[in-house]
């Protein structure tokens, strides 16, 4: 196998596969589909919740200031001169009025109060609002005419009569109120089931790709160390500081080094430390950095590593960088014991 080749297997097995199927396409396009829906339903369920939050409450208090605009009116007739009319009781049915006109869309805005939903609640607290406006009037009618409208009076029943009528339309727009907001909630409670099962289907797709990638990872990075651990020559490949990556077979054979005592720990170091005479042997000096420094493939015969025994080899060494996108990101080194040819040239030289 040419040393390129040895580059490229390496290059192989660090690659992280990456591939999409149309099924994985459909999942992740449905998935990001329903995280936009889920910000869609949250936004939506806010503004329900906060629209009917402020409709129950303008209910309440249209309730309330029509039952203090009533109780307070009573007190006036029986002479309390504690009770200011315009204050107490007018000031209580003009702003009932006003709310049941927001809340049917005919009249101007009041704080955060919108009108409902449905036409039929609408028309409902249209119709209150002409109620109280009726009320309204006769209340003045029956304070102008206070001595002839004392309690048990028709004009006495008339008011009552206007008055209970108003307060049961109120409750029946409170009921449709309380009715419409179960109704949105189980709308929203569909559309929120149907959101989660989008979720867990792009979980799913996306447990899938992760699992059939990982498959596909460790299946070809299987088939590059057959491959490489086949082959006859040492290989192993080097980070940017010289450390060991990958270490095959050929090598801890040569070497006489278990693999865990090699893998994170600088080569040289350990199998390249001296000269054939036994003098040191600097890093900075060796090809193999000059390889992860700038780059180029060198070629060596002349050089020896160093087994476990303290003996050493003659070895013929290849260092090609790993480029990955444009940027050096390491080394591969291939070589084979050259020991016994060495000698034979040697003796041939000799005669």
């Amino acid at each position: 196998m040419c040393k390129r080749c040895f580059a490229k297997v390496i290059l192989m097995r660090n690659e992280k596969l990456r591939f999409l199927g149309p099924l994985e396409i459909f999942i992740i396009t449905v998935g990001f589909t329903a995280i936009a829906l889920v910000s869609f339903s949250m936004a939506i369920t806010s503004n329900i919740f906060q629209k009917n939050k402020t409709l129950i409450t303008a209910n309440q208090s249209l309730q309330k200031n029509v039952a203090l605009a009533h109780l307070w009116f009573e007190e006036a007739m029986q002479e309390d001169g504690s009770i200011n009319l315009t204050q107490d009781v007018y000031a209580n049915i003009d702003e009932s009025i006003l709310l049941c006109n927001v809340i049917s869309g005919y009249g101007p805005s009041f704080g955060q109060i919108q009108a409902i939903n449905k036409a039929e609640d609408r028309a409902r607290s249209k119709v209150i609002a002409e109620k109280l406006q009726i009320w309204r009037n006769s209340t003045e009618q029956r304070w102008k005419n206070r001595a002839f409208s004392k309690p048990g009076t028709k004009a006495d029943q008339d008011y009552d009569a206007i008055f209970k009528e108003i307060l049961q339309l109120s409750v029946q727009e409170q009921i449709a109120v309380e009715a419409a907001i179960a109704q949105e909630q189980v709308m929203l409670t569909w559309i929120n089931t149907g959101i989660v099962y989008l979720l867990l289907l792009l979980f799913a797709g996306m447990t899938s790709i992760v699992l059939r990638n990982h498959r596909a990872i460790e299946s070809k990075n299987a088939e590059n160390e057959l491959i490489l651990n086949s082959v006859g020559e040492g290989i192993y490949e080097l980070d940017l500081h010289g450390k060991a990556i990958f270490i095959n077979l050929a090598v801890v054979q040569m070497v006489g080094y278990r693999i865990e005592e090699l893998i994170g720990k600088r080569l040289h170091d350990i199998i390249h430390h001296s000269k054939v005479d036994g003098t040191p042997y600097l890093w900075e000096e060796s090809p193999i950095y000059t390889t992860l420094q700038e780059g180029k493939v060198y070629s060596v015969t002349n050089e020896v590593f160093w087994r476990l025994d303290g003996t050493s080899f003659t070895v013929e060494y290849t260092s090609t960088p790993l480029q990955k996108q444009g940027s050096l990101i390491g080394a591969v080194v291939s070589f084979k014991d050259i020991t016994e040819r060495h000698q034979a040239e040697a003796d041939i030289h000799d005669r």
